[in-house]
């Protein structure tokens, strides 16, 4: 589709942003043809940039079909002298983001949509594809009464990302981030970011910190590379807590050999729960061991607290006749020598 077909068909609404950060953002769009909502992601990379990644992943994604999976209608590539521009034109879907809800999910919800993430994982995996994007925030909750179905977007990898194609580096491997890391990007590399997502669901914590002005890329990257592992807050289950461990291994060869492994680990380990030695951690607690800068603020006075402060008078004493005369009389004598200036 070329540039005035896609415009003639689409109506994008650049007022309505759904999403903007990281290389791309989402727009509120009609489709004029069926008259529906769509959304449609914008990407613009520099020529030097742009290595062709993006549109292989794309067309790759629209090769897929599985019901983890959110369709794409088409990948749209117009390239000029400044810039190579991408419009991905998709379904709209009403709600939020696994990360945005995680907090008023239930126990078994989270069970389920991770199950879920799993099958989708296998599926890209047995078609070729590795995710490498996988976060919180890249899928979508389709809600059915009670019943979230998760949509991955941004998959269809066919060929490893460079480092600098992600804005953080939360989710990301140690092989990842090394020197090597266009030539590391495996299923392995989805394991990994599987254990940070199920770690994320049941504690509300990313185990490597969330980036922030105070935790930067630079500081994450020193904790995934650091030799142990976070400790595993109470709330997660114990059989998730197995796994989580696996799949956080430094070394690729050390975790999951794939998602079957995964899958059939869970069938045979029914999921409590909590952990048998279950205790619960406050936010504070969790924040210092996730190596978080927590540091006690103390009061930097030596001030008295209002409530505790004595208030010392001196012991009042009767007045005397004479005072009242003394000071009329001092107070006529300067008003006379004034009105003689």
């Amino acid at each position: 589709m070329n540039a005035t077909a896609f415009f003639d068909r689409y109506e994008i609404d650049y007022t309505q942003s759904l999403d903007q950060k990281g290389l791309g953002s989402v727009y509120m769009a009609k489709d004029r043809e069926t008259d529906a909502k769509v959304a449609v992601k914008t990407i613009e990379l520099h020529p030097m940039f742009d290595k062709g990644e993006t549109l292989a992943r794309y067309q790759k994604a629209m090769e897929l079909s599985h019901p983890v999976l959110l369709p794409y209608f088409d990948i749209c590539r117009f390239p000029n002298e400044e810039t190579i521009q991408h419009f991905v034109p998709m379904p709209y879907i009403e709600g939020n983001n696994l990360q945005q809800e995680i907090p008023s999910l239930s126990f078994q919800q989270k069970n389920e949509i991770l199950k879920s993430v799993l099958e989708g994982l296998l599926y890209l995996h047995e078609n070729g594809t590795v995710w490498q994007n996988l976060r919180a925030d890249h899928i979508l909750l389709q809600q059915v009464q009670d019943i979230y179905i998760p949509l991955f977007i941004n998959y269809g990898a066919v060929s490893p990302f460079p480092k600098a194609y992600f804005s953080n580096y939360e989710y990301l491997a140690p092989e990842q981030l090394s020197e090597q890391a266009q030539e590391a990007s495996d299923r392995r590399t989805d394991i990994w970011a599987f254990g940070v997502l199920a770690f994320e669901i049941f504690t509300g914590q990313l185990p490597f910190g969330k980036k922030s002005p105070q935790t930067p890329n630079r500081r994450i990257m020193e904790r995934i590379f650091a030799d142990e592992l976070p400790e595993l807050f109470g709330q997660i289950p114990e059989t998730y807590g197995h796994i989580i461990r696996k799949c956080l291994q430094k070394d690729p060869n050390a975790r999951w050999a794939s998602i079957e492994e995964i899958e059939t680990y869970l069938q045979e380990h029914p999921v409590a729960k909590k952990a048998a030695a279950a205790r619960e951690v406050g936010m504070l607690e969790a924040l210092e061991k996730m190596g978080e800068d927590y540091v006690e603020q103390k009061p930097k006075t030596d001030k008295i607290p209002f409530f505790e402060r004595k208030i010392k008078r001196k012991p009042s004493r009767p007045i005397q006749w004479w005072e009242p005369f003394f000071w009329i009389g001092l107070a006529t004598l300067v008003g006379y020598l004034l009105s003689k200036l």
